[in-house]
């Protein structure tokens, strides 16, 4: 869901004045590049949060304004701390089957969660309860995330999934892999500060 900063940082009167970037969802916020021959972009870091490059992985503090690379294969982008993004893998079509793990890219800084919803992709099936949820929690003081079993179901879930979970402030360390079943999985990430 696409929604003006406002919408998210009431009391920030700089982000409430900000037209120019959006978030998506609560977890992205996305500075438009609207110029042509564009490099740089300056993009504003409501305050209250710390935030990452999507791109780098580089840590800011809010409440600043930065010059974020805006080329034109780059669009600037900035998660909040505390944020849980699933990432891929790469499909032709939203139900081609993939034996890769789906990425679980860990914004550090705060407590966060997510919850996955998933469904058989087609018919009514949804509007009937036939769908399944999955919380992943993390825990910024123990430094641990939580992947929770799947709660519901629908024809066809897949109760068993791989996970690749990286640190967002560590892009270049290897993540952990694990797979998801029927109890809850902790994945611990010591170094993600």
């Amino acid at each position: 869901m696409m929604r003006a900063l406002a919408m998210d940082f009431r009391t920030d009167a700089q982000a409430v004045a900000t037209a120019d970037q959006y978030m998506f969802g609560k977890a992205l916020m996305v500075a438009p590049v609207t110029s042509p021959n564009t490099a740089v972009r300056t993009v504003y870091l409501p305050a209250n949060s710390e935030w990452f490059d999507f791109w780098t992985g580089q840590r800011y503090a809010g409440g600043k304004v930065v010059a974020a690379k805006a080329d034109i294969a780059t669009i600037p982008l900035f998660a909040r701390a505390g944020s849980i993004l699933p990432l891929g893998p790469q499909r032709q079509y939203a139900d081609q089957a993939s034996a890769e793990p789906v990425e679980l890219r860990v914004y550090p800084g705060r407590d966060g969660s997510f919850e996955w919803y998933d469904d058989s992709g087609d018919g009514p099936g949804y509007a009937q309860g036939e769908h399944a949820l999955r919380r992943f929690s993390w825990d910024q003081a123990r430094r641990r995330l939580t992947i929770a079993p799947w709660q519901g179901s629908f024809p066809g879930l897949r109760r068993e999934q791989a996970f690749l979970v990286r640190c967002a402030a560590a892009p270049g360390r290897a993540g952990v892999r694990v797979v998801a079943a029927g109890a809850p999985v902790e994945v611990s990430l010591p170094d993600c500060r």
